[in-house]
Order: structure tokens, then C-alpha cells, then sequence
């Protein structure tokens, strides 16, 4: 099984060029009217590319992953209690003040449990190699803003409707599948929160900015599909959010659930302009909203309290030795003595700076792979440099090891000729009591991310029996 990847490469290269120019133009039609662009600006867009290669994956990693994901989630809910506990974490973990104080009013208003993530890992892994459970390695939690949500389940039934049928012909004993859509995962957990907090209805608002037509664009496309499910759904820009009494409303619906895939931050940002944000105030603080606020802490510092001695105490036996195993060393960039990679006491500047070529730089919060630095990339004088502007910001940026994703062969399609070319991949994942879902990227430079160059790769879940 863990030569399938492999297969379903040289199965490709089996494939006639001029059929190979047929199935390129179908995905890229297809594409279109799926609807998969990006906004990269205002009045701009592009069209995320489908690679014509899938990525395989066993029944057997799949469920790995997605166990493995579910416990690394169970840690992350324990990080707003250890941020109480112990006031080093709250120095690697900041948020804005008046993020602060909805998180201590959600806790005082007695409503911040139970907190329901729908987040997502992203890591490193060669799904290809004999020894792929080996090779996984975390590199973020994503648990308050997820955007490609559509585009991922878009992309795998695409793959899935081109290629199913040569994929059965060449492996007949072996059954196909497309991945677990990624947006039904995320309404059944909409739903599924609406019970914990008593509300049996589960009326679902999306938050929306359609205003401003920027980055993904999808939001419309899951609405869309959701009310064509039955699902009770309604999509709602911040501002349409209302209090009246004791409920949540947008228009003349009432809201028992606000799904957002931004953060709080820039939920608020609207604030600053004078819009009323009372209603989504009211929602956090009644545990209405998925990602709960608790997600706002899904700082890429969380990977250093699963990584550090120091910390060790607040997680389980298990936690921790999945965390050896499969999270990688990260560290805010501070000047503090701390336990290295392979264990031994560094001062921890001095170490960034005798190991450039191992490590790279990457911005506490945020996302889109905006601000990474590759250490082997640069030279001494831009990483110096680097680490002088992380010390002048205190917590704003972390260290990591730096592991190179895993490299695959695809077939482009360029001016009617098929040309093989490396791609860089990551493997993206998520789970939930309802399965396992996937969003794997692929680029040539080394920010594998949408909103940079990356494209998706369809994935399918293959079962041998």
C-alpha cells in the first residue's frame, strides 16, 4: 500500500500525451465552473490548479491521521487553561486586549466550555514511503479560520470523476474513493455544537465578507450547496448579527450556531469603522460560535508547549509521546536557555544562529505561509537580520526545524505538449467524530499555499482490502 502514490505516477505516464492534453483541458473546464478561483486582489482572480496527479491514501493512514489529529486537538482545548495557569505561555501566546477580554468574559459568563474547534493540521509527510508514519511531522494547528474548504471537496470530486475509472482498470482488487468532504465535516460540527449547548434547532450563519471580494472565494458555493442539503443555513456579513433578547439573529431568523473561518481580530476590525459588532459579541459569549474563541490562541507557539520539557507536565503520557514522534521542535525566538532538537540544554539565539541551514523563521500568528524565511535559503547576514527584527517584537516570530516536504513527479500541460515536472506537497488534514478530510497542496517554491502559488491535489482514499 505504501507504494500507491508511486503506482498511480507510472500508471499516468501510461497515459497517451495527447490524452494527457484531453484530461488537462477536462480538469481545467471543469475547474471553472466548480468556480475554483482566488481573489489574490480586489477585481483580480486566478484559478486554482488541479493537480492532474492524485494524492493516494490508505485507508490505513487516514485513520492514523485522523486519530492523530483528534489528539493533538484535545491538547490544543487544554491551552487556554494552561495560558491561565502559567504566566510564561501567555508570553508566547499574546492576543490583543480586547481579544483578552472576551476570551476572561466568555470564562466569567460561564459559557467557554465546551469549546468545539474545526481546525486543521498542517505537516509534512511522505504518504509514499514504507516508513510514512515515521516521516509525519507537524508543522501548524489551524483552528480558527480555515479558508479552501470548498475548493478542497471541489477539487477531489473532479480528480475522482476523471480518473476512477482508469484507476479501477489498473488496480481492480483495490477500491477508490473520494476523501470526506471537507464542508461536510464542518456542518455536521456546526450541528453537532448546536447540541452541546442545548439547541436542538442548529440553525447555522455563515460569516461572510462579500463586500469585498478577496482570497477564497467560496463562501456563496457552500451556502449554496447546504440549502440543497436541507440544512437550516443562512450566510451573514458581522455587522447583520443581532441580540434581541435572549437569541442570536440575522434578517429575521433566528442564529443557534456562527460559523467563521477568520479570526476574532479581524471579525472586530469593523469596529474600528463603527460597525455594530454587538451581536457577534453576544454570540461569543454565549459559546454560539465554531471555531470557539479558544481557537484565537491557535498561535504556531502551541507546537513549542508540545515540544518543550517545561511543559510537559500539563499533557497525558500518550499526548506527549505523539508529540515526540510527530510534531516538530518549535520555539518562540527569545533570548532564553531551552531544551534543543536532540535534547540538550542551548542558549536558544546562539543556537538559530550556528544553525541556520537546519531551521527556518516563520511569524507567531497569522497565515497564507506570509513571512517564512528558509534558513538554507538565506545568507548569514539576512538571518542575523531576521532574528534582530523577531528579538525587537517580542513573541511575534518562531523558530523551527526546517524539514523539506516530499517531492512528486506531475504531468503539466504547457502550449499542447505534457512535460514532468518536481512539486513540492503538504499534507493537510483534519477529523472529527464524523471521518477524516484532507487539503493537500503542491508548489514549486517552498510556502506551499494558496493564496501564494499552490494548487490542490484531489485526494482519494484507496482501500486493498
Amino acid at each position: 500500500m505504501a507504494t500507491l502514490c508511486d503506482e498511480t505516477g507510472n500508471l499516468l505516464r501510461d497515459i497517451p500525451e495527447s490524452q494527457l492534453i484531453e484530461l488537462a483541458e477536462t480538469v481545467r473546464l471543469r475547474s471553472e465552473e466548480a468556480g475554483l478561483f482566488f481573489y489574490p486582489k480586489l477585481n483580480a482572480r486566478r484559478l486554482i490548479r488541479l493537480n492532474l496527479r492524485p494524492m493516494i491514501i490508505s485507508a490505513e493512514q487516514a485513520d492514523y491521521v485522523g486519530r492523530v489529529y483528534l489528539e493533538m486537538e484535545r491538547a490544543a482545548k487544554m491551552i487556554f487553561s494552561i495560558r491561565r495557569q502559567d504566566l510564561s505561555v501567555r508570553e508566547l501566546l499574546p492576543v490583543e486586549p480586547e481579544i483578552e477580554s472576551l476570551m476572561e468574559s466568555s470564562l466569567a459568563a460561564g459559557h467557554l466550555h465546551p469549546q468545539t474547534f474545526f481546525g486543521r493540521a498542517d505537516s509534512v509527510c511522505d504518504v509514499s514511503a514504507k516508513n510514512w508514519k515515521e516521516s509525519l511531522r507537524i508543522v501548524e494547528m489551524n483552528l480558527s479560520g480555515l479558508g479552501a474548504c470548498y475548493y478542497a471537496g471541489a477539487a477531489d470530486k473532479i480528480i475522482w470523476e476523471c480518473l476512477n475509472r482508469t484507476l479501477i482498470d489498473r488496480f481492480p482488487k483495490t477500491g477508490f474513493k473520494p476523501a470526506h468532504e471537507f464542508i461536510d465535516l464542518l456542518i455536521k460540527q456546526a450541528i453537532a455544537h448546536a447540541g452541546l449547548i442545548n439547541r436542538s434547532a442548529a440553525s447555522v450563519g455563515m460569516i461572510s465578507f462579500d463586500s469585498e471580494k478577496l482570497g477564497p472565494d467560496e463562501l456563496s458555493k457552500t451556502v449554496g450547496i447546504f440549502k440543497e442539503r436541507n440544512y437550516r443555513i443562512c450566510a451573514c456579513e458581522p455587522p447583520e448579527l443581532r441580540q434581541s433578547g435572549e437569541e442570536i439573529v440575522c434578517g429575521n431568523g433566528i442564529v443557534d450556531v456562527v460559523y467563521r473561518d477568520t479570526t476574532v481580530s479581524d471579525l472586530l476590525e469593523g469596529e474600528k469603522t463603527g460597525d455594530d459588532m454587538t451581536g457577534l459579541r453576544a454570540a461569543f459569549l454565549s459559546n454560539q460560535v465554531v471555531s470557539g474563541i479558544a481557537g484565537d490562541l491557535d498561535h504556531k507557539a502551541i507546537l513549542e508547549l508540545f515540544t518543550s520539557e517545561r511543559y510537559r507536565r500539563f499533557f497525558t503520557t500518550e499526548q506527549r509521546d505523539l508529540f515526540r514522534r510527530h510534531v516538530i521542535w518549535t520555539r518562540v525566538v527569545r533570548d532564553v536557555r531551552t531544551d534543543a532538537p536532540d535534547g540538550g540544554d542551548v542558549g536558544l539565539i546562539e543556537y538559530i544562529r550556528a544553525n541556520r541551514r537546519t531551521l527556518l523563521l516563520k511569524p507567531n500568528t497569522g497565515y497564507g505561509g506570509k513571512g517564512v524565511l528558509f534558513g538554507p535559503s538565506h545568507s548569514t547576514a539576512e538571518w542575523d537580520l531576521a532574528i534582530a527584527e523577531a528579538l525587537a517584537e517580542p513573541s511575534s516570530c518562531v523558530v523551527q526545524v526546517f524539514v523539506p516536504p516530499p517531492v512528486v513527479l506531475c504531468p503539466v500541460a504547457r502550449e499542447g505538449r505534457i512535460s514532468w515536472e518536481e512539486y513540492k506537497y503538504v499534507l493537510a488534514f483534519s477529523a472529527s467524530q464524523f471521518g477524516v478530510t484532507f487539503l493537500n497542496r503542491f508548489s514549486k517554491s517552498g510556502a506551499v499555499n494558496i493564496s501564494g502559488d499552490a494548487g490542490i491535489m484531489g485526494t482519494m482514499i484507496a482501500d486493498r482490502g
